[in-house]
């Protein structure tokens, strides 16, 4: 895993959505990558700051968060249900306005251990004013952990 084509300096054990980015970087051939850890209990309007000021700066994002997580060690098969807050993410992904997204509750997605709260509210905060084009919308509940996965193109 890398940020940039040089090493990175002073990260001993980045969390594993820093690992995940480096590794993409890699895949893609880019150059450098600038990584922002957003704070599991970011408020939605700190989220959105930290998105406009991202809007302001670059020209690519990846955005990794988790949707729901309700998997417990007895299950032996995928979780054929979706949590209402899955249904919102996926439709705001594949319609490619995240407003809904970015009234999600914090607690609620805390309980829940969705890990994609606070980054998809700084998405939403990146994308406020932008005309979206979704390329492409899935969402995946394997073993009772939701993955929203979307590739948009701005402009």
């Amino acid at each position: 895993m890398s940020f940039s084509d040089n090493a990175v300096q002073g990260i001993r054990r980045p969390p594993p959505a820093m690992a995940v980015a480096g590794w993409l970087r890699e895949q893609a051939g880019v150059a450098r990558l600038t990584a922002e850890v957003v704070r599991e209990d970011a408020t939605a309007v700190e989220c959105r700051a930290l998105g406009a000021k991202l809007r302001a700066a670059a020209t690519h994002l990846l955005v990794l968060g988790s949707g729901t997580f309700t998997w417990e060690p007895t299950d032996t098969a995928p979780v054929a249900d979706v949590h209402p807050i899955d249904d919102i993410v996926a439709k705001a992904l594949s319609a490619g306005d995240l407003s809904p997204v970015a009234a999600l509750d914090a607690d609620v997605c805390r309980n829940l251990r969705v890990t994609g709260r606070a980054p998809w509210q700084v998405l939403a905060g990146a994308t406020e004013t932008a005309a979206i084009a979704v390329d492409s919308a899935v969402m995946e509940a394997p073993y009772g952990v939701t993955y929203h996965l979307a590739s948009w193109r701005i402009g």
